[in-house]
């Protein structure tokens, strides 16, 4: 069972970087989730990030459309005002984040999907996912959440995540290396199911259980073949 990772572990396993390395008014590989909004980037924390550097050319246009990202950059100054806390950064890395739908009724497919990390941050629930499909994909791969229990006085809450695969991938039990002459490859995702509705304002800032389902291949005993188990995935972390 893959337990809850913290955020800073996520990206320095994810970028091969160091973790965050404090100095006087600076601060290297600063990792946070957030939302792109009007050209700038408002972390989960509730810190504006202004790109006044990038490491690679173009990238600070990414910020030129409203999305959900993971970040990594460099602090190089500290511009925050009675109105706002703000940072100027070099950006490093901008990683794009699905806001994956929760819904009432659950899909009538479910295809395989590892829950790689699972991590809470401001509203949300963050996941890291691994999933099989050919390469490149030719289908659109979607993935949705199915709220099994909403949060009781235990804070707790239980979720089903989805994974659509268009019909790309099979379902058990699987050859090893694909079926037939297609060929599968590992794919990683990035997403984030928004949850603070579920809760009263006054819970706000609280700490949150959650249990995720999910449904992924096991090799078989004699390892020729996959086999689907519905896996568990058990954690806590702050909402916001």
């Amino acid at each position: 069972m893959i337990r809850h990772l913290a955020l800073s572990c996520l990206a320095a396993a994810l970028l091969l970087l160091p973790g965050c390395v404090k100095q006087e008014f600076f601060i290297t590989n600063e990792q946070t989730m957030g939302n792109v909004i009007d050209g700038r980037f408002l972390s989960d924390q509730g810190i504006w990030y202004d790109v006044v550097q990038e490491v690679k050319a173009g990238d600070a246009a990414l910020l030129a459309k409203e999305s959900r990202a993971l970040v990594l950059c460099d602090v190089l100054e500290n511009t925050s005002t009675s109105a706002e806390y703000s940072y100027g950064v070099r950006l490093k890395e901008f990683i794009h984040v699905d806001e994956i739908p929760v819904l009432s009724e659950r899909p009538e497919e479910e295809a395989p999907v590892l829950i790689d990390l699972a991590w809470a941050s401001g509203a949300y629930l963050n996941f890291r996912l691994v999933y099989m499909a050919p390469e490149p994909e030719t289908k659109e791969h979607a993935f949705s959440v199915v709220v099994e229990q909403e949060p009781t006085d235990r804070q707790e809450i239980v979720l089903h995540l989805y994974h659509n695969a268009g019909g790309e991938y099979y379902g058990a039990p699987l050859q090893e290396g694909g079926s037939g002459s297609v060929e599968y490859k590992q794919h990683v995702r990035f997403v984030s199911v928004e949850l603070l509705h579920y809760y009263s304002s006054s819970d706000k800032s609280m700490n949150m259980r959650y249990t995720v389902k999910y449904r992924w291949h096991k090799k078989s005993e004699d390892g020729k073949t996959y086999l689907p188990e519905t896996e568990i995935n058990e954690g806590s972390g702050n909402l916001m």
